[in-house]
């Protein structure tokens, strides 16, 4: 529905009384042909009447350079179309988070999508960003980086960095899957220096996710005590694991219920420092700047158009 709103832009406030969407799209989200969904994006905005501009992704990792580029003071929406990635990238491009911000998720792992509800099918979501229902989520920051699900590094990383380097066709979840058993026994730990709310801890690290949402890699609950508004960050750390009963862990690792697994640990933070070491990261499933790294919450919320949340 069509609304009354002043609209808030480089502090000046602009009369709006019609919603208009900056939708930005990316066809090849998940390494796959994401065309048909945004077809439907198209029609359903058609059908419905709406006021809109949408822009598609010429290439991996301009989203936000497109929001950028596009974004202007009367849009009252902006919805991301795509995966982990875009939406990252998305969120970076915006100038503040006075907009309400969508998500239709169409990537491999689409992890923050399964935390807020947005319903199941490609048609729920789209009825989901027009409701102007708002879930107000903390963003955090990574150096200078936006993120809205986490940081991952050691194992976690590693796998991003090795899926955005292979050239196998298998794709989705299928892919992380893939390149987790290929070096499940075989990857070695790391030595993390870190830095968490002033206690400095050393660390032999296989994975340390650093989260807001609670799952990574397209479905591992790696952070189930997440919640993405209480203002924290949510870290686990796991340790050194034998690489036989890694395999045997794997299960509960996806499922969220490894806080008894040796060397694993749980905690909540307001900051973390970590200092330059030689290992691979992630954030909201694209590769870090090179460390070191200074995560933290930012000061304002983003108004998610969502229902409410899913998990934990």
């Amino acid at each position: 529905m069509p609304t009354d709103c002043l609209v808030k832009y480089n502090k000046l406030y602009l009369y709006c009384n019609v919603d208009n969407y900056l939708i930005v799209a990316n066809p090849r989200a998940g390494r796959r042909n994401s065309n048909p969904a945004i077809k439907k994006i198209r029609s359903f905005f058609d059908r419905k009447g709406l006021q809109y501009e949408l822009q598609l992704t010429t290439k991996a990792r301009n989203a936000k350079i497109v929001v950028e580029e596009h974004f202007t003071p009367y849009f009252t929406h902006v919805i991301m179309a795509g995966g982990d990635g875009t939406i990252n990238e998305g969120l970076n491009g915006l100038p503040d988070f006075d907009r309400p911000f969508g998500v239709i998720p169409c990537g491999s792992g689409n992890d923050f999508a399964k935390y807020i509800d947005i319903g199941h099918h490609l048609e729920d979501h789209l009825e989901t960003v027009i409701s102007n229902q708002i879930l107000e989520v903390d963003v955090g920051l990574c150096n200078d980086r936006r993120f809205v699900n986490g940081v991952g590094l050691g194992f976690d990383g590693q796998i991003v960095y090795n899926m955005e380097n292979s050239n196998t066709w298998i794709h989705g979840h299928a892919a992380y899957y893939y390149h987790v058993i290929r070096i499940l026994g075989s990857y070695k730990e790391r030595r993390l220096r870190l830095v968490i709310d002033g206690k400095q801890y050393v660390e032999d690290i296989l994975i340390l996710i650093m989260g807001n949402g609670s799952t990574f890699g397209g479905g591992f609950k790696l952070a189930p005590q997440a919640d993405i508004t209480d203002g924290l960050l949510s870290i686990c750390i796991v340790r050194k694991v034998a690489p036989l009963m890694r395999f045997f862990y794997i299960n509960r690792m996806k499922s969220g219920t490894h806080a008894t697994v040796p060397g694993v640990e749980f905690m909540k933070a307001r900051e973390v420092y970590i200092e330059e070491a030689d290992i691979m990261g992630q954030i909201d499933g694209e590769l870090t700047d090179p460390l070191p790294l200074h995560l933290r919450m930012a000061k304002e919320k983003l108004k998610v158009l969502a229902c409410g949340v899913t998990m934990p």
